[in-house]
C-alpha cells in the first residue's frame, strides 16, 4: 500500500477521534446537529422529476433554464434542486479550477515545448539566405569620340 495511502488514512483518523469532538464541543452540539439531519427537504421528489424530464428528452434536454417550468406542468410547483452555496464549496470549486488550469499547462507546455526547441534547432540548421537583388547593368552608352 503506498505510504500517501497510510499518510491520509491517519490524518482522516486523526481528525475524526480528536478533532471533530473538539469541534462539536466548541459550538455546542451544533457541529453534529447539522450533519445528523439526512432528510433532502423535498429535494429527493425535484431530483425524481428532473430525472422524469431527462429520460422523457434524453438527447436534447428540455433547454436551459427550462426545468421550472417542467415542474410547474408536471407537479404544479416551479421550483428547482438547488443545493446550499457554502464557502466551503465555492473553495473547493476555486481549487479544481486551479488543478484543471495546472494540470492543462503542464501538459500543453510537454506538447509544445519540443515543437518550439525543434523549430530553434531546425532555424539554425538552415537558416533564411536572403536573395539577392540583382540589378539590370544601365544601358552602355558609347562614348563620344573626341
Amino acid at each position: 500500500m503506498p505510504t500517501s495511502v497510510i499518510g491520509l488514512t491517519f490524518v482522516v483518523v486523526i481528525l475524526l477521534v480528536f478533532v471533530r469532538p473538539q469541534l462539536d464541543q466548541i459550538s455546542d452540539g451544533t457541529l453534529s446537529a447539522r450533519y445528523s439531519v439526512v432528510e433532502l427537504t423535498g429535494r429527493g421528489r425535484i431530483m425524481a422529476e428532473e430525472f422524469v424530464a431527462w429520460l422523457a428528452h434524453p438527447w436534447f434536454g428540455i433547454g436551459a433554464w427550462q426545468v421550472k417550468y417542467w415542474h410547474k406542468k408536471n407537479s404544479g410547483k416551479a421550483s428547482a434542486a438547488r443545493t446550499r452555496e457554502t464557502p466551503h464549496t465555492r473553495a473547493i470549486t476555486a481549487m479544481f479550477v486551479i488543478w484543471a488550469v495546472l494540470y492543462m499547462t503542464v501538459n500543453a507546455m510537454r506538447i509544445a515545448a519540443p515543437a518550439i526547441c525543434l523549430a530553434i534547432c531546425l532555424a539554425r540548421l538552415f537558416p533564411l539566405q536572403t536573395p539577392q537583388v540583382y540589378q539590370q547593368p544601365a544601358e552602355l552608352v558609347p562614348c563620344p569620340e573626341s
